[in-house]
């Protein structure tokens, strides 16, 4: 990072000592949250009977989220919210150079006609029954596909799979997608030799229906969906480094890796963020916040935008990258962590204008010149034409930087 780009050395103790406390405190917060839940969530499909108010009343939120968020209305957000496993990190976000900053995770309509948590994960994990939930396969396809655990544990990976005691084992999205896959070809109910196969077996069914109705259902069977990260947003930054430049020439190539080479893959440097971890079936309304609150008062939200903060401050490490969707969400809590962490304000304050004009100052200096965002509202993909720098629409990213990137995919 330039010189004039670094915080002073006051600044810079002051933000650490802020950052560490906040991080530490949240986590141990979380993780004693997330234990009592997923002890819960766990005896939905156990040998007690649950009773029926547990059944409906359950919720991931953690406490400190719930004084935000207005969760008392029926609605398909408010289900999924309340009954999705959330995310919040993948990678380590202490050590990664790349970042991809997303608004929330999202959820299929599986909460139309579900009334309790129990149908919900039935939905969620495509399982019919209560028997096939309960099939203790843990290294199957299934287990590693549905958001249905039996370790504790498990569910704080899925949450946040940083832990500082394992760093070295720490694995990033794309090594987790091509785990996946690799499960799936290895299943013994599937006839598949590596991905090429697979696909050659998904277009073939394809090819042979004559109903466009019928054609659109089936495209959910497509194999690029069970790597959706790959699929929707990193397959660019690795199409030049197989032959074919395509997206099935990047699934052929990383398969092939996660055969012979899953090292490489794992030991990619990025980390992938969510602002908002509850899932929706769209991005999270206003409505959904209680009045007066938004994104900066929501403890989960503040912890990522620590994180960001504090990978900034560490100097000694190669300047890092964050891509956002919906950079200005992300902005608006990332500059209030920034203001409490230099003493600024206190939690629940709000800084006047002549101070967030100053503070702004900092921010862009300081913070701005690692960030970009996407050209698309629609698209997330990570191509040369679709990352620009943030929040300046139109502003392409330079050759160089994009290069930059590019870099931090490198397999070879």
């Amino acid at each position: 990072m330039k010189e004039e780009n670094k915080f002073s050395s006051n600044e810079s103790e002051k933000l650490n000592n802020y950052l560490e406390g906040k991080i530490s405190s949240y986590r141990d917060e979380r993780n004693k949250e997330i234990t009592k839940n997923a002890t819960e969530y766990i005896k939905f499909y156990g040998d007690e009977e649950k009773p029926k108010e547990d059944i409906k009343d359950f919720s991931w939120v953690l406490n400190a989220d719930k004084k935000v968020l207005n969760l008392g209305r029926d609605s398909k957000d408010v289900k999924s919210i309340k009954w999705g496993i959330s995310n919040m990190v993948i990678g380590n976000p202490e050590s990664a150079d790349f970042y991809l900053c997303l608004l929330n995770p999202r959820v299929e309509d599986a909460t139309k006609s579900a009334k309790n948590v129990q149908e919900y994960i039935l939905k969620e994990t495509g399982k019919k029954s209560e028997d096939e939930i309960s099939e203790k396969i843990k290294n199957s396809p299934s287990y590693l596909r549905n958001e249905f655990y039996f370790d504790v544990d498990h569910y704080k990976k899925h949450i946040d799979n940083y832990d500082e005691g394992k760093s070295e084992d720490i694995s990033n999205v794309l090594s987790n997608e091509m785990q996946n896959l690799q499960e799936i070809i290895k299943d013994d109910k599937n006839e598949y030799t590596d991905f090429q196969s697979w696909y050659d077996d998904y277009t073939k069914g394809y090819d042979n229906l004559n109903d466009n109705n019928e054609k659109k259902k089936y495209t959910k069977n497509n194999p690029f969906l069970q790597a959706y990260y790959l699929h929707s947003y990193y397959n660019f930054l690795f199409r030049s480094q197989f032959s074919g430049g395509n997206e099935l020439a990047v699934f052929n190539g990383l398969y092939d890796k996660q055969m012979n080479e899953s090292s490489k893959i794992k030991n990619l440097k990025i980390c992938d963020l969510e602002l908002f971890p509850y899932r929706t079936e769209s991005k999270p309304s206003d409505t959904l916040f209680k009045k007066g609150n938004s994104y900066k008062d929501l403890k989960s939200s503040q912890y990522v935008a620590d994180l960001i903060i504090k990978r900034i401050l560490d100097y000694k490490k190669k300047e890092p990258i964050f891509v956002f969707r919906s950079y200005r969400e992300w902005f608006k809590v990332i500059e209030y962590e920034l203001a409490k962490g230099l003493g600024w304000i206190e939690d629940g304050k709000e800084l006047t204008r002549e101070e967030e004009l100053e503070l702004l100052k900092k921010y862009d200096t300081k913070l701005w010149p690692c960030f970009y965002g996407f050209s698309s509202v629609q698209s997330g993909s990570l191509s040369k034409n679709n990352v620009e720098k943030a929040p300046l629409i139109g502003v392409d990213i330079e050759e160089a930087k994009y290069n930059d990137i590019q870099k931090n995919f490198k397999l070879n």
